[in-house]
């Protein structure tokens, strides 16, 4: 994958829908620019690989089940 080159480092980023395509290539650019990530998905249990490739580049993920739909939640 082609990453962008720019600095997110000390962020925080919250990408939702990140086990889709675009959230999840989203996810992994932010990582790679120095972000720690918060995802944001249906199912906290599709996150698990995503958050291993996140670590894997040294920065941190915490998943977050949420249907961003439902004002509630």
């Amino acid at each position: 994958m082609n990453l962008p080159d720019f600095s997110l480092t000390s962020q925080v980023a919250m990408v939702t829908g990140a086990t889709g395509g675009i959230g999840r290539a989203a996810s992994l650019a932010f990582a790679h620019a120095g972000a720690d990530l918060a995802l944001v998905d249906l199912d906290r249990a599709e996150c698990e690989p995503l958050m291993k490739e996140i670590e894997a580049t040294g920065r941190k993920g915490m998943a977050f089940p949420a249907n961003v739909t439902d004002k509630a939640q």
